[in-house]
């Protein structure tokens, strides 16, 4: 199967459903198919040949996901852009990947401007109003044949290029295949129970992998796609009016949503799940989501080498309180789509016994081909078919893993191992601690020792003595922080990771 292939299904066992909503817009997946196949038509008269790189430059929208499958269709590659990106980081993301064509969206023509001027003979097309391109969206799918390309497109063929936040340094293009992206996708809709009479909101921004993860396995399923980008109170909106029934998204966009203040005003009552991924839920928050919406959180962990696939912790493994409790600290156990191990530094498995810890490894259908134009980073994270993710984990005797850390953000200090999450959880128990963020710095005695950032809650106060002495209290003395600074705010990605490498840059003296 392919990406193509999807949207065929969907328009085939669904075509007068509405199957994507963006806005007033609302397409039948009849109709969004044909707009692909002209897109797809329209991209390879313009020159593009097969294994050619499409980029786009734009927030979330119907045309977005139309490049996508129109990409799929015509044996191209897709490249999204971060429009987020300082115009060095841009540059950086298109100069490595090389597109042929970029697709641009008129609030983002300046950005396109600054960095795309030494691209070469780089085909623009635009769309939206008052857009500055000689080639037009709209124009291009209205004069191109509605019928299906007849490309040949196989199962390895690559299919898009995802770069990585960068949250351990620079970003990456993993390289997804059709079968990475159809095998991680089905996955998904089957472990979520996805069904075609859902509604699925997409919120998250496109040009992050997970924010469009479900994009596929809605369509495989002929759900309903509504497209926003995410604001909480657009969201709370459109699920009221849209009656949406599945979301998922980071544990930073759901605090936003549940904490609205207006949040009680909206019926909510359709929704039926929620994946959570990103970061591990805190268990105030699963709290305060079931508060808002019931019962109905999932929480997820997966990466971006494996197209969101990985572990998953679903409503039924956990509780508040009792014997089942201890799970809310667990990420999980493994997706039927993946064999994951967790393994020592000599390559043999741990004991599941709940506290030996090792590297998390993967294996399967959804594990990427590797980085786009980088053997050397490739051969390192991909070694016999086993990707080596970098993250410590332990392993109990049901399968449920535990996940501590990023191998490369463990702090060493005299020699003994600390990893920064565990230490996060305790200070984060703190009654007047709203987040934290430890991490590395250099000490001349210890060669390494942790320090703590801490935001506060509004209106309350604590003092380092406080913070420290409450980590003793629940940790060993050797891992509490030996410094700790209260801040405003934390450099986080979207979908609430703690961009670490940023603190250790700005604290780290070589």
């Amino acid at each position: 199967m392919t990406v193509g292939d999807i949207l065929r299904k969907a328009a085939r066992e669904h075509p007068d459903k509405i199957g994507v909503i963006f806005g007033l817009r609302r397409f039948s997946w009849r109709e969004f198919d044909q707009r692909v196949n002209s897109l797809a038509n329209a991209l390879l008269g313009l020159g593009l040949k097969r294994g050619s790189r499409v980029a786009i430059l734009a927030a979330n929208c119907n045309e977005y996901l139309e490049t996508n499958y129109a990409a799929a269709k015509a044996g191209l590659v897709t490249v999204p852009t971060n429009v987020r990106l300082a115009p060095a980081e841009l540059s950086y993301t298109l100069s490595h990947a090389s597109p042929s064509a970029l697709i641009v969206h008129p609030d983002f023509v300046e950005a396109e401007k600054a960095v795309s001027g030494n691209l070469g003979n780089l085909i623009r097309i635009g769309f939206g109003s008052n857009h500055p391109y000689g080639l037009d969206y709209e124009t291009l799918i209205s004069v191109n044949s509605q019928k299906d390309p007849e490309v040949e497109v196989g199962e390895d063929d690559l299919w898009l290029i995802a770069y990585t936040s960068g949250t351990t340094g620079a970003a990456k293009g993993v390289m997804i295949s059709h079968r990475n992206a159809c095998s991680a996708e089905i996955a998904l809709a089957k472990t979520l129970g996805l069904e075609s009479s859902d509604v699925y909101l997409l919120s998250g921004p496109f040009y992050f992998n997970g924010g469009g993860g479900l994009r596929l396995a809605a369509t495989w399923v002929g759900a309903t796609i509504v497209i926003v980008s995410f604001e909480a109170e657009t969201v709370l909106q459109t699920i009221q009016k849209e009656r949406v029934t599945c979301f998922h998204g980071g544990t930073t966009p759901l605090s936003r949503l549940v904490n609205h203040p207006d949040v009680t005003k909206y019926d909510l009552s359709s929704v039926r799940k929620t994946m959570v991924t990103g970061s591990r839920i805190s268990p105030a928050l699963w709290q305060r989501t079931e508060s808002v919406f019931g019962p109905i959180v999932n929480a997820c962990y997966g990466l971006t080498e494996t197209i969101g696939n990985g572990t998953y912790l679903s409503r039924g493994d956990v509780a508040f309180e009792g014997a089942l409790s201890h799970r809310l600290s667990s990420s999980g156990k493994p997706m039927m789509s993946l064999e994951i191990k967790v393994v020592s530094d000599d390559g043999k498995e741990v004991p599941r016994n709940g506290a030996t810890t090792g590297e998390i490894i993967m294996k399967g259908d959804p594990v990427a081909t590797g980085y786009w134009r980088d053997s050397e980073r490739t051969a390192a994270m991909i070694r016999n078919g086993w990707l080596h993710t970098g993250d410590i984990a332990a392993i109990d005797e049901d399968g449920f893993l535990y996940i501590l850390d990023r191998k490369s953000e463990m702090i060493k200090s005299g020699g003994v191992q600390i990893f920064p999450a565990e230490v996060e959880n305790v200070i984060n128990r703190h009654p007047a601690v709203k987040i934290c963020a430890v991490f590395k710095v250099p000490d001349s005695e210890w060669g390494e020792t942790p320090k703590a950032l801490v935001v506060l809650k509004d209106g309350v106060a604590a003092s380092e003595k406080d913070i420290i002495e409450h980590c003793k209290k629940y940790i060993a003395s050797y891992k509490k922080p030996t410094s700790v600074e209260f801040v405003d705010s934390l450099p986080m990605t979207e979908w609430g990771k703690i961009l670490r490498k940023e603190l250790v840059a700005r604290y780290w003296k070589k």
